[in-house]
């Protein structure tokens, strides 16, 4: 038996003994044990159901937002897109349709999903991002997700997400029972805390936070009923949207929930704080454990693309210079043509050294360490990076 699927029937069975049901995964060939207590489906699962399943007494597993970043250029992605993504899927699209310049972006293209193309302002930042919202992901199933992923390691583009969220659709647990919960500190988390619990409520519905909405944390946590029904909502960031994606795109898509499980329990447990002066040593509130089963905590993945992260690094920070170079290099030009570029750097560095704050400090540190990564295939001696 393949080790994976090996690895997940073990863990399914220790599940199966723990809470004594059973369930199946209601596909033609395979069963599978659930992956809660009330039962895990993906979106395809839902779709080769035999005989009808009723969705409101199911949990429904989905990707909500999923962001890739794609170093390549345009025409590049956008052949990944449709090669990767909308041919597999046999869905109809025409040409990219260009909604204009946003905040960050000089395009935003958007095709069938929809699915959008953000085309950063400055040339030199060597990337796309691909962005998939909630509607996008509905568009297409788990598998052809997956299939992009994988279509672009296969193609060998140089990628990574900046977000991710997992979602689970008809939990048992409301808003509400979040609010209290956290209201009582009844939780378990190393990278959340009190104070970054956030509530909103309109006329659309309500929404628990915990990882305020505008906060910086990369990993939160949202439950809202805004939809008729109860969704909790986690939402992965930064490094461990990297990890996060990198190890769905290699993982069996009949094992995401689990995986989406596991990374929400190393964010968050709901406790009852009352058992025990260690918050850690408290049990699982009744709603929760019913929720996460027995599946094990994720508190780090290893990030296999540690060192292309790195180089994108780097490259972010050479482009960071290149942009302040550009806003003032019709100014400048000039006077270095005139009178020479070591009377231009004396120039700038009596009016400018003395004022050099922290943060300008740090920059130049990351710009010589950057600057030699980022340029290292170029021909030795071509940029000197020693200071006059």
């Amino acid at each position: 038996m393949d080790p994976t699927r090996a690895g997940a029937a073990k863990r399914a069975s220790r599940v199966g003994r723990k809470t004594g049901w059973k369930m199946t995964d209601h596909r033609p060939t395979t069963q599978t044990p659930p992956l809660t207590k009330r039962g895990c489906f993906t979106p395809t699962t839902i779709s080769e159901v035999n005989e009808p399943v009723d969705k409101n007494d199911s949990i429904v597993f989905h990707l909500d937002y999923l962001k890739l970043t794609v170093f390549a250029e345009l025409e590049q992605v956008q052949q990944a897109v449709e090669s990767g993504l909308f041919d597999p899927a046999h869905v109809e699209y025409g040409p990219w349709e260009d909604d204009g310049p946003g905040k960050r972006w000089k395009q935003i293209l958007r095709n069938v999903g929809p699915t959008a193309i953000l085309v950063p302002k400055y040339v030199s930042a060597g990337f796309c991002q691909v962005e998939l919202k909630g509607e996008a992901c509905a568009k297409f199933s788990s598998e052809q997700l997956q299939g992009l992923m994988q279509y672009l390691t296969d193609s060998e583009y140089r990628w990574h997400s900046s977000r991710v969220d997992l979602a689970f659709d008809h939990v048992a647990f409301s808003p509400h029972m979040i609010r209290d919960a956290i209201e009582r500190r009844d939780f378990n988390s190393r990278c959340l805390r009190y104070e970054d619990r956030d509530w909103n409520e309109n006329h659309e519905g309500t929404t628990a936070y915990l990882g305020q909405r505008r906060g910086r944390k990369d990993r939160k946590l949202r439950v809202y009923d805004k939809r008729g029904y109860n969704r909790c909502e986690a939402e992965f960031m930064g490094h461990w949207a990297r990890t996060a994606v990198r190890h769905l795109a290699s993982t069996s898509v009949a094992e995401w929930p689990a995986m989406a499980l596991s990374l929400i329990r190393g964010m968050v447990d709901f406790v009852d704080s009352s058992a025990n002066e260690r918050i850690e040593r408290c049990a699982l509130l009744p709603w929760w454990s019913d929720f996460v089963g027995d599946v094990d905590k994720i508190r780090q993945l290893d990030d296999e693309d540690r060192r292309k992260h790195d180089e994108d690094i780097a490259r972010d920070t050479v482009a960071e210079a290149d942009r302040r170079i550009t806003r003032t290099a019709r100014q400048l030009l000039p006077i270095a043509e005139a009178l020479g570029v070591k009377f231009l750097y004396d120039r700038l560095n009596h009016h400018g050294a003395k004022r050099l704050r922290p943060e300008d400090e740090q920059f130049i540190v990351d710009l010589r360490r950057a600057g030699q990564v980022a340029f290292a295939n170029l021909p030795s001696g071509e940029i000197d990076f020693t200071p006059f």
